[in-house]
């Protein structure tokens, strides 16, 4: 499997066949280029986020789900089985915070999970369906996404092999967030990788070992 950081809260993931984007942004809105990959499959947090939903302007025609019309039941699109969590933007700093929802899938035999736009403390409902998450890509750039301190809770009750951070400050973005360094200094300096490539080439064998963060540059 190979994960590329395009920005923001998208990736590009190809696996087993498949090419899956995760929560496109509208260029005009975060100021970043547009993004021009195409891939089979699109999922997204929310329908009304325009920094995690934007579809239009992708080529091709991807089947695209929407996390927030995921049903307790999840689906399967593409081949591929996600189930979404639900979830809202910040109640502390949104005064009519919207719904989005995390969401997981399994491919190549690991199991992943997008934590899309969460804004608060992850409830025990919500950890209990992550479970068993080897992969986590999360939003490090603090309110109205989740509070540092409260993913940090969530992350070391989950304990997945490998955390990507994701949905924070870098050069050229409109959104005003907390750079990734207020994150990574949770944590010891070793247990923190810098790699110089947005893509990371992901198998079975190089998980394990305790949980690794790794901070992808964005693919911009």
């Amino acid at each position: 499997m190979r994960i590329t950081w395009l920005a923001h809260a998208c990736f590009l993931i190809a696996g087993g066949g498949l090419r899956l984007l995760t929560d496109p942004y509208h260029p005009e809105v975060l100021g970043l280029p547009p993004i021009r990959e195409e891939v089979n499959l699109v999922i997204r947090s929310s329908a009304d986020d325009r920094a995690h939903c934007w579809t239009e302007g992708l080529p091709g025609a991807p089947q695209v789900v929407t996390a927030t019309e995921v049903g307790p039941q999840g689906t399967v699109a593409a081949g591929l089985r996600i189930d979404a969590i639900p979830a809202q933007e910040s109640v502390a700093a949104k005064a009519q915070p919207r719904d989005n929802a995390l969401y997981r899938f399994t491919l190549e035999g690991i199991a992943m999970a997008h934590f899309g736009d969460v804004g608060n403390a992850l409830n025990p409902t919500q950890l209990e369906r992550l479970r068993g998450v080897q992969v986590a890509l999360v939003p490090v750039g603090g309110p109205p996404t989740i509070a540092l301190a409260d993913l940090r809770d969530a992350l070391e009750a989950l304990r997945p092999e490998l955390v990507i951070p994701m949905h924070y400050r870098i050069e050229g973005a409109k959104p005003r967030m907390l750079p990734v360094t207020d994150f990574t200094a949770l944590y010891p300096t070793g247990q923190v990788e810098w790699p110089s490539d947005p893509e990371l080439l992901l198998t079975g064998g190089n998980l394990g070992g305790g949980t690794r963060i790794v901070v992808l540059p964005p693919r911009i």
